[in-house]
């Protein structure tokens, strides 16, 4: 669009917008029509289809000759690249008029949805309005593939709201193995399948999810699920929070000290547990992905008020930005894991591959996981193709052959949180039972028990709730826990789309084109 034409000046040249009206090149197409675009969380968006020129800054050529550089810089049917830009022209997107979340800096990367009859069946769409395959019909890249880094983003709960530059880095048809470490795993996407239609589509990131360890600072261990644990995951960059079985939850609130405040609809937890070394791990197969605790907290800081809210101790509280998969019908890992691994995708293919992403300190990027960097050995930025995901290891199993994501009933009940777990809101001050938290020994072991409307709910732990021990097992079955739509709280600081999340925020990222 012709930015010298906007309205909202400093909307187009500070962040990523577009304003159909102030384009001088834009086309509608069915003009009137409003598309009803559902997001599998049930986010919603309303939009209408246009035809227009884009254009992407901040684009470099890797492992590229000045021969392909230059080829390139000579038109390829709509697409042309040159000068630290990516130019596609007469393509077809989605306006968004309207919707219930953040969107700022969205854009579409994710596999083609089958669904017949429905708004967005990919079926009733030209190539035109497929970023990746507009840029694989060019020779732009091989296949419709991507990896994504998020690994730049080194915000903390104190300062999310400030600006990261470079926190990200998009490779279009490659993958750089400097990006991260240990072993990448492949595994074949999982098909989503849609309640309504019973429509099949494969093209989501969703991949089998094992068990879920919170690990102490000492590297010692707890299953927080099962032992044989096993279930879809939908991996998903413009979510600012994550859905884990409500049963989970409650084991992780139970580690942490963390409390649940009925009136705020919100887990909180001392923010001072942001310094206390603890991870979650993330089991797929043999690979394991480390979170670290840090990474699931939001402040508390409500900008009406100008304040935060506090424990009656003194300490202040954070929000945990973990939810129960009872508002959506399935499990996602949102921002804090996006930012923790290193993600490539096969459209080709449908294949998807992960591995812990390399950090950022002092302005480079260096090895955070303790496991073994296998891919220390590589250095060479390499061209994904149909069938073959670099520096890739099949990891799949008979166990998830046959498996599929098909959503859950969505609760729309309020049930009672156990006792011992929860605490009153007033004033700005959280009073509650006063347990202690996160601990690295104990002496003594006793069995907590409350009457709930959970079928079940019995603690096997130490008075302090400690962490490190392998005699220590908490079971819950039963009813779950509704917690609130994070989009739509008014105490949610976190409560819009992730700066790094959305397939990208085109300001603050690197794209990068494997020739």
């Amino acid at each position: 669009m012709n930015e010298s034409r906007c309205g909202i000046a400093d909307a187009c040249r500070n962040a990523p917008h577009y304003f159909m009206n102030e384009s001088t090149s834009s086309t509608p197409v069915s003009p009137g029509q409003i598309y009803e675009l559902f997001f599998v969380d049930g986010r919603v968006l309303n939009c209408t289809l246009v035809t227009d020129n884009m254009n992407f800054t901040n684009v470099s050529a890797e492992n590229a000759s000045a021969s392909s550089v230059n080829n390139l810089n000579e038109k390829r049917d709509s697409v042309q690249f040159g000068s630290g830009s990516l130019s596609i022209s007469n393509v077809s997107f989605f306006n968004i008029e309207s919707s219930n979340f953040g969107t700022a800096g969205m854009l579409g990367l994710g596999g083609k949805i089958a669904n017949p009859g429905t708004e967005y069946d990919s079926s009733q769409f030209t190539e035109s309005s497929f970023f990746l395959s507009l840029l694989n019909n060019a020779g732009i890249i091989e296949c419709p593939s991507y990896s994504l880094w998020l690994a730049g983003d080194t915000s903390t709960y104190q300062s999310y709201k400030e600006s990261i530059p470079d926190c990200g880095k998009l490779l279009l048809g490659g993958v750089d193995p400097s990006l991260f470490t240990g072993t990448l795993g492949k595994f074949d996407l999982i098909p989503y399948v849609d309640p309504a239609s019973n429509a099949v589509s494969i093209g989501y990131p969703i991949i089998p999810l094992g068990p879920i360890y919170i690990i102490s600072n000492s590297g010692q261990s707890m299953n927080m699920t099962s032992k044989d644990f096993l279930s879809p995951v939908l991996l998903d960059s413009t979510s600012s929070v994550s859905y884990l079985p409500t049963s989970t939850i409650i084991q992780i609130a139970v580690q942490i000290a963390a409390t649940y405040v009925e009136s705020l609809d919100r887990w909180l937890v001392q923010c001072s547990m942001a310094d206390m070394g603890v991870t979650l791990g993330f089991m797929f197969r043999a690979l394991k992905i480390e979170i670290p605790l840090s990474d699931l907290l939001s402040s508390t800081y409500d900008t009406t008020t100008n304040s935060s809210m506090f424990f009656s101790s003194g300490e202040e509280a954070c929000f945990l930005t973990l939810y129960a998969n009872t508002n959506t019908g399935v499990n996602i890992l949102g921002e804090a894991f996006m930012k923790n691994i290193y993600m490539a995708m096969n459209l080709d293919d449908n294949t998807i591959a992960i591995a812990q992403a390399k950090k950022i300190e002092g302005g480079a990027i260096t090895d955070e996981a303790s496991e073994t960097n296998a891919s220390s050995a590589y250095s060479v930025i390499k061209k994904i193709r149909s069938g073959y995901i670099p520096y890739a290891k099949t990891m799949n199993s008979t166990n998830t052959k046959n498996m599929t994501l098909y959503p859950s009933y969505k609760s729309g009940y309020m049930f009672t949180v156990p006792g011992q777990l929860t605490a009153a809101y007033s004033d700005g001050v959280i009073a509650g039972a006063g347990r202690s938290f996160y601990d690295t020994s104990r002496s003594t072991t006793t069995t907590k028990s409350s009457s709930s409307l959970f079928d079940s709910f019995s603690v096997s732990a130490s008075d302090d709730c400690a962490l490190n021990s392998s005699n220590k097992t908490s079971t819950f079955s039963g009813r779950a826990v509704r917690l609130s739509n994070p989009y739509i709280s008014k105490h949610d600081s976190v409560g819009f789309v992730a700066r790094v999340a959305s397939l990208i925020l085109l300001s603050v990222f690197s794209v990068l084109i494997l020739l």
